[in-house]
């Protein structure tokens, strides 16, 4: 009865020491999630300044962009009003 006793408490021993070994393995994999969520957060907050800092250059050049177009029409017209006269 002893022997048994004894060899229960080896084996439910060795299976604490493999779960908690697993316990730290997953806490290991929770703070390494936990950093690349936490560089992801630093990209998006780093993304959006960026993104504000652009945004008056892009409002800039999107009217200058349709300005241009507006010439590109305006020349195209009149060269082939030129050319039918």
């Amino acid at each position: 009865l002893t022997i048994n006793f004894l060899f229960l408490i080896s084996v439910y021993t060795e299976k604490i020491k493999e779960k908690k070994s697993e316990i730290d393995r997953l806490q290991e994999n929770i703070n390494n999630a936990n950093d690349a969520i936490a560089d992801l957060h630093k990209q998006n907050e780093s993304s959006k300044e960026s993104c504000n800092a652009w945004k008056p250059t892009y409002a800039i050049l999107s009217k200058h962009e349709e300005y241009l177009k507006n010439e590109l029409e305006a020349l195209q017209e009149d060269t082939e009003n030129e050319r039918y006269q």
